[in-house]
């Protein structure tokens, strides 16, 4: 029996709403964004019939066919709330019908570590929450007119920390989002690492692909 059975991940992936041109099938190092995700979520102890590739793109289909899973395509969809009444939610809600608990998977966090999200997944399924939100901690010196010294200019004040929603993924009970979300669930919040970093634009890209050299950099001595 796998760790997570009856754990499902859902993959948005659709170009009508990527963040700048062609981001999905971009190579981030040599490897297509799309690619890098579906291979994140198949280091998951989980049987490939249990990831689903959202998409309205052929191109990015043949990324999930290539690699089994399941592929969900229409071209009129986009992922946003109005498509879940449609096709898509019909196509989720049928899938989740076996299963308890959900996964979003954003194509954008190419940093995110599997320890990451199978620990997440442990939190979720111990809890009795209906949603588990992955929450990133900033810390800011924040600006105040009531304490605009020159002293706090040039040496900061204590630092607060601020908390900052993140959709590199997120958990839900099986249900949830083919059936509208809804503003009376339980979320539990769950504070994600650096490995959470997103892209959302080119910079961020160039950020990512020189923490993947380096992260492949080998030492000799």
């Amino acid at each position: 029996m796998r760790k997570f059975e009856h754990t499902l991940i859902f993959i948005p992936a659709f170009k009508k709403s990527t963040h700048f041109q062609d981001d999905l099938v971009r190579k981030l190092d040599g490897t297509p964004l799309v690619q890098r995700v579906v291979d994140k979520a198949l280091e998951i102890d989980l049987p490939n019939s249990a990831v689903h590739l959202l998409t309205d793109s052929e191109e990015i289909a043949l990324f999930g066919e290539r690699s089994g899973i399941n592929i969900f395509r229409d071209t009129e969809s986009r992922w946003n709330r109005t498509a879940l009444t449609g096709v898509l939610g019909q196509y989720i809600s049928s899938v989740e019908k076996s299963n308890t608990i959900s996964m979003l998977l954003s194509p954008y966090a190419p940093l995110l570590k599997t320890e990451t999200l199978m620990q997440a997944i442990t939190v979720f399924i111990n809890s009795n929450k209906d949603v588990l939100q992955a929450i990133v901690p900033e810390k800011h010196y924040l600006y105040s007119d009531e304490d605009s010294s020159t002293e706090s200019i040039a040496f900061g004040k204590s630092e607060e920390t601020s908390y900052v929603r993140s959709t590199a993924f997120s958990l839900y009970r099986a249900g949830i989002i083919a059936g509208g979300f809804g503003s009376d669930r339980s979320v539990l919040p769950y504070s994600v690492g650096d490995d959470a970093l997103e892209i959302c634009s080119l910079r961020d890209w160039w950020i990512c692909e020189k923490l993947i050299q380096r992260q492949r950099i080998v030492f000799r001595v």
